[in-house]
């Protein structure tokens, strides 16, 4: 019974050193080139998804405007975009985004978010 609780003790400590090593991994660099300020009817969106070991889990785009998100890019469906891969770690998205291209925008102001995510730890993002 003592030796199976060691073992159990052993395991949680080795989970959590790897669970702290995973946490202080790298993650993406995201490098937003346009727009620089506002969206327009047919504005340029170009960004720039940079990885270490060029692994991505995860890429999504999205305008937030008044509690509403409209995707503009997920990886999981890269034809909504021109997606060109530089190098082993560089992926460039390009595409229009503004009110042609999502009607349900309204002026007024709106975010821009981008989620990238790596997988660290056997897999997991």
């Amino acid at each position: 019974m003592k030796f199976l609780l060691s073992l159990i003790v052993l395991a949680l400590f080795v989970a959590g050193g790897a669970w702290l090593w995973a946490g202080r991994a790298e993650g993406p660099r995201i490098e937003i080139r346009q727009p620089e300020k506002f969206i327009g009817q047919a504005t340029p969106f170009d960004m720039v998804v940079e990885s270490p070991g060029g692994q991505f889990a995860r890429i999504d785009a999205a305008i937030e405007q008044n509690g509403q998100s409209y995707a503009v890019f997920a990886l999981a469906q890269p034809a909504q975009a021109t997606v060109r891969q530089e190098s082993a770690d560089r992926i460039f998205v390009m595409r229009s985004i503004g009110k042609r291209d999502v009607p349900q925008l309204q002026a007024g102001s709106a975010r821009l978010v981008v989620r990238a995510a790596r997988p660290v730890l056997f897999g997991f993002p």
